[in-house]
């Protein structure tokens, strides 16, 4: 994981990680474990992830993800989820365990195993709210000992998908 926790004005750009990474609380990721513009630090440019790659294992309690465990007011684009297994008890996503006012873009998730404990469990995202979701694909398994499952998103409210295509088996 790049970084644990990270506020307001931060960009990551270019970036491909691969590996294991445990956490035996909340938000863990394979690029970031929670991300948020929350005006903290009176962040002026906003939160944004581009160009990145994960490749590997993430095992975690609550919001786990391929690309970031906690999600939250930060754009998202161009991003890879590659041959990987996402667990934990939930939300669990294969590329977001939580997405919330956030804006993504141009995402595939391939090849990924994606395992929840709890509810909302998810190929794109466990659970999002307030978000868009725009030319993204998952191609993988989705497993959750409860309920909210989906190929896409677990759990939704407030959200747009256009051109999202997921495909579980």
């Amino acid at each position: 994981m790049l970084l644990g926790s990270a506020y307001d004005d931060i960009h990551i750009d270019n970036i491909t990680a691969s590996g294991s990474v445990t956490g035996t609380a909340s938000e863990v990721g394979g690029i970031v474990g929670y991300m948020s513009e929350n005006g903290i630090f009176n962040g002026i440019n906003g939160n944004k992830i581009s160009n990145v790659k994960f490749a590997g294992n993430i095992t975690g309690k609550n919001y786990a993800g391929g690309i970031v465990g906690g999600l939250y007011r930060t754009d998202v684009t161009d991003f890879q989820v590659l041959e990987s297994e996402i667990s934990g008890s939930s939300p669990v996503g294969g590329a977001f365990g939580s997405v919330t006012y956030a804006s993504i873009t141009k995402g595939t998730i391939i090849s990924t195993e994606v395992n929840g404990a709890g509810r909302r469990t998810g190929g794109i995202a466990g659970h999002s709210f307030n978000s868009n979701f725009s030319e993204v694909e998952f191609k993988g398994e989705v497993v959750s000992a409860e309920d909210s499952v989906g190929g896409a998103i677990g759990y939704a409210g407030g959200v747009t998908l256009t051109d999202v295509k997921a495909q579980a088996y």
